[in-house]
């Protein structure tokens, strides 16, 4: 990626670092390097990791969301077997529960595997173990881990890091930003660092492309960007905490585990533990998608049937009218990215949620300011993609995509749902493959069937 940058036309020094940043205010004037050379631009971007080297240069303090203090211990091994091959030369991340942490087993290549523990800081002290002890045991002594790695042999480059989650309070100021790593960071619960840091990185381009043309306000460019990436940091977190606090094969973390759900005010019944999860909202407003922490409203929903044992529930199935309610709420502006081009869409915001007023959610809002029901709003869906002439499966993704969006809907309070006797229920669920490895003998239970609504009416 470096060296692609640079064929386009950057400039890269390396191996240098910063050792020094001049400000005036909140503005950065120069970056002093250890070559003794001397940086100055217009828009300066730390992308320096949990180094954050702007960030403490300015001063800019952290908050920590979480109760979740964790240490990682990880090695490279060559030659581990893959649990699954997907097509031509593809496997799968394994992430496998433990009863005092977690392992990630994640293939980068065809011979090379990256392996890792996760425990909390406090199981390692109290255990008074070395690390390369802890990790030994849990390699060895994991089933899965064992199989999988039978005729592997380490590199010999184990590494320790502690990985505590927070983000930073402002992302942004006069001509400067943080991205990625330096702006927070969540647990690695199903490895979405990379995307958080992608996504921000991606964002930090079209904003400062924006600003840069005078086609986008300065001050606003910052506020949404500041916004957005603390909200998505902020739900991966709120994710990893529930993925700790729920998961019942920490066994030998009760206490903590307590301690992190009664911190959250987690009641974990299904019910109560959905609601808390979503809080913030399980629309992203800039995107245009529903999710958690980055995943899908779906693949959510799926993971937390697993951890308290019940089928996902949906708030649609079962009901067939739907209201509009938009009572209370304030307008805003919220970012369309697309070709290098930054659109404003108009926004909703109440209680921390998020509503975009943006394809298909304004369709959806139009659809229900005056209540409809689920088998008119089918009827329109299917007429609209019928007109269109779309391939069936692309029809069919089109109506899966709205009454998913309809789901985020109804659990952000944005419309309510009732049932109507008169009329039919929205009803039918899919079958959906399980993403999360429990690490228990599937013989134990059987598996679910469980998956999104179906669009039946």
């Amino acid at each position: 990626m470096l060296d692609h940058a640079q064929s386009l036309g950057c400039q890269v020094r390396q191996p240098v670092s910063v050792h020094r940043v001049d400000r005036e205010g909140d503005r950065v004037t120069a970056l002093g390097l250890d070559d003794g050379s001397e940086l100055r631009a217009r828009q300066y971007v730390d992308a320096s990791g949990h180094a954050g080297v702007l960030r403490r240069a300015i001063g800019v303090e952290i908050d920590c969301p979480t109760s979740l203090q964790n240490i990682a211990i990880w090695d490279y091994w060559q030659n581990a077997e893959w649990a699954v091959s997907v097509g031509v030369g593809g496997t799968r991340v394994q992430v496998l529960s433990l009863g005092y942490g977690w392992i990630w087993f994640i293939p980068l290549g065809p011979t090379r595997t990256s392996v890792g523990l996760v425990v909390p800081a406090a199981y390692y002290k109290a255990s008074g173990k070395r690390p390369e002890e802890i990790y030994r045991d849990a390699v060895e002594n994991d089933p899965v881990t064992r199989r999988l790695m039978r005729n592997a042999t380490s590199e010999g480059r184990l590494s320790t890091t502690k990985d505590w989650s927070f983000v930073a309070r402002r992302l942004a100021g006069d001509n400067w930003w943080l991205a990625g790593e330096s702006a927070g960071f969540a647990d690695p619960i199903l490895a979405a660092g990379m995307t958080l840091a992608h996504l921000c990185a991606r964002d930090v381009a079209y904003a400062i492309l924006a600003e840069e043309s005078g086609e986008q306000d300065a001050d606003w460019l910052r506020e949404w960007y500041d916004e957005s990436n603390r909200t998505k940091i902020g739900r991966h977190i709120r994710f990893a905490d529930f993925w700790y606090s729920a998961n019942g094969y920490f066994s030998d973390l009760q206490v903590e585990t307590q301690a992190i759900a009664r911190d959250a005010g987690l009641d974990l019944t299904p019910a109560e533990a959905w609601r808390w999860l979503g809080t913030g909202g399980f629309i992203d407003g800039d995107r245009v998608g529903t999710e958690v922490g980055s995943f899908s409203l779906g693949a959510v929903k799926l993971m937390a049937s697993r951890f308290l044992d019940t089928d996902p529930h949906y708030e649609i199935v079962g009901n067939n009218t739907f209201y509009l309610d938009m009572d209370g709420a304030e307008e805003r502006w919220g970012a369309r990215l697309e070709n290098g081009k930054m659109s404003r869409h108009r926004t909703h915001h109440r209680d921390g949620k998020t509503l975009p007023e943006v394809g298909v959610y304004a369709a959806l809002v139009s659809a229900t300011r005056s209540g409809t029901t689920s088998a008119r709003l089918l009827a329109a869906i299917q007429a609209n993609t019928s007109r269109a002439g779309l391939a069936p499966e692309k029809a069919a993704s089109i109506v899966q995509e709205t009454f998913v969006a309809l789901e985020a809907m109804v659990c952000d309070g944005w419309i309510r749902a009732s049932f109507d006797a008169s009329l039919p229920p929205l009803a039918g669920v899919a079958g959906g493959d399980a993403i999360i490895h429990s690490n228990r003998d599937p013989r134990e239970k059987k598996e679910k069937t469980t998956g999104l609504p179906q669009a039946t009416a």
